[in-house]
């Protein structure tokens, strides 16, 4: 048996005999010589932990607070250097690391010597003693004031010093670093749903721009109204001046066209606009605003796109009003149109181009309020003429209670985004824990805090974040670039622009995410019993 063994029995047997034996009763109970046992008594007493006296010895009596250091250090010695093995395990070259004067890290401290590049931090007279003699290690030893029977140093000023070196937040940080796959992956689960909210918020704008800007920016009148007899538009034009509450009025051509370029055909709908209009505008989705051309025609790009022609180019137009008519013309412009027919030209060209002498099919003006009811019904029933009534006021109404259906759908997805953003994040963190459960078993054993523990999570929580948002970059134009993709027709086209409110209401989502999950972890963390771990781990 090696010395510290017996020195623990010799504990052992004076802790029976009430803290005192004499030095013959002590050789005969733990069957050693009485010199063997005179080395071992003055190497304890020379720890502070016995005292002979003739022929006797005692157990120096303990303080209230705490054991002298000697005195612990022999105690449970196989538990601590269990402890302290399974601990030197975890440590890798490079690290830096914080360990206070406790007999079980005294166990630890021998160990070290043999790692490389290690920083230590510690309070410990005893442990900055031990690896004096280490030349691989950087050792930082606390100021402040001695308790001699600890070797420790405590106080203020040591508690300031500890605290600048923010040991728990560089642990969550180095946590991360050590597993790039699983960082990876809880990243992307915060990126996900953080790209997805934003745009997804963005898409709900940008109809509501689409369908609200309309009105507000380019169809400016309220009623439009579509006549069967095209030739009684100027007469129909003259009689809403006599009907009460009508106020600007315009005359506007809408035209079913067929539109050829070399190789590609497509029908459209072309509308003849009067120079100047304030009640009918063209407007790209940048809101830069173009007048009919003089001579030539305003295409959309998805036209243009299907007719593979471009600004400059040449497109034939026919219409079946005048089958016979064919007539290339100029396209001036090709634009990013939100919603509208994409076919433009001078309405006092239609002649030219079409050969329709005086053709004008649509009415449209604004009322006064409240009286757009009474003129409907003055007009639908003395005009026969009048194939459609088009109210924008019905028309927005209309959109509102669509809006509302697809604004639940919307909001259920995002919070669907959210709860998957949850459960991924809390079952890779959970695989962590379990591969983690001996580092933190070890952790609890050393001492560290529920509180420090915490401050390790939101370290960890905090670069995920990070680490998310900088993937959502790439993903938000990715997820940009399908729905613009998806929500394109002939007839509108969506550009989504995701302003900072957006960004803003999706980044208090991932935080709400985050701090769910980190909430479960934490619980998960501190039902772990370190006891049960390392038996598990051995």
């Amino acid at each position: 048996m090696d010395s510290n063994g017996r020195k623990q029995q010799i504990l052992d047997v004076l802790n029976k005999c009430n803290g005192i034996s004499t030095i013959d009763s002590l050789c005969q109970r733990i069957f050693a010589s009485r010199s063997t046992v005179r080395r071992d008594l003055i190497a304890l007493e020379e720890e502070g932990i016995v005292k002979r006296s003739h022929g006797y010895v005692s157990v120096i009596v303990k303080s209230a607070n705490e054991s002298p250091i000697g005195m612990r250090r022999i105690e449970n010695l196989d538990k601590k250097q269990l402890i302290a093995g399974k601990a030197a395990q975890l440590l890798k070259d490079g690290m830096v690391i914080f360990l206070d004067s406790s007999s079980t890290v005294c166990q630890l401290a021998p160990l070290l010597k043999l790692r490389h590049n290690i920083t230590i931090i510690t309070n410990g007279i005893n442990i900055a003693n031990e690896l004096s003699n280490a030349q691989d290690l950087k050792c930082f030893l606390c100021p402040g004031v001695l308790k001699h029977k600890s070797l420790s140093i405590v106080g203020e000023f040591a508690s300031s010093f500890i605290k600048n070196f923010n040991v728990m937040h560089k642990m969550g940080i180095r946590s991360i670093l050590r597993s790039p796959f699983r960082t990876f992956f809880i990243a992307f689960a915060i990126a996900f749903p953080f790209s997805m909210s934003c745009t997804l918020l963005a898409s709900q704008n940008a109809v509501n721009k689409m369908f609200i800007g309309y009105f507000r920016d380019i169809a400016k009148y309220d009623v439009k109204i579509t006549l069967e007899n095209y030739s009684d538009a100027d007469k129909a034009f003259n009689a809403l001046g006599e009907v009460a509450g009508v106020g600007e009025r315009e005359v506007i051509s809408e035209i079913p066209i067929t539109l050829k370029s070399k190789n590609h055909s497509k029908i459209a709908l072309l509308s003849g606009i009067n120079r100047g209009s304030n009640l009918y505008r063209i407007s790209d989705v940048d809101d830069v605003f173009y007048e009919p051309p003089t001579d030539g025609i305003i295409l959309n790009k998805r036209i243009a796109n299907d007719l593979d022609i471009k600004e400059g180019d040449k497109v034939e137009i026919s219409t079946g009003y005048a089958p016979k008519k064919k007539t290339e013309i100029p396209v001036t412009h090709v634009i990013s149109e939100a919603f509208g027919s994409g076919c433009y030209v001078d309405i006092k060209n239609i002649e030219k181009y079409l050969s329709l002498s005086n053709f004008s099919n649509t009415l449209i003006f604004n009322t006064q309020r409240g009286s757009e009811d009474i003129i409907k019904k003055t007009l639908t029933e003395d005009t026969s003429q009048i194939t459609s009534f088009s109210s924008k006021k019905d028309t927005l109404r209309i959109y509102e209670d669509r809006m509302k259906s697809s604004k639940f759908m919307l909001q259920m997805f995002i919070y669907l985004s959210l709860f998957s953003g949850v459960v991924l994040i809390y079952n890779i963190s959970l695989i962590s824990i379990r591969e983690r459960k001996t580092e933190f078993a070890t952790m609890k054993i050393m001492g560290v805090l529920d509180k420090e523990l915490r401050q390790m999570i939101f370290m960890e929580q905090v670069v995920y974040l990070i680490a998310g948002l900088i993937l959502s970059i790439p993903l938000i134009r990715v997820f940009k670039w399908i729905l613009e993709s998806l929500l394109v027709s002939d007839s509108y086209t969506l550009r989504l622009h995701i302003e900072f409110s957006m960004y803003m209401a999706s980044l208090i989502f991932c935080v709400m995410m985050l701090y769910i999950s980190g909430r479960a972890i934490l619980k998960t963390i501190k039902k772990i019993n370190p006891n049960d771990s390392l038996k598990e781990r051995g």
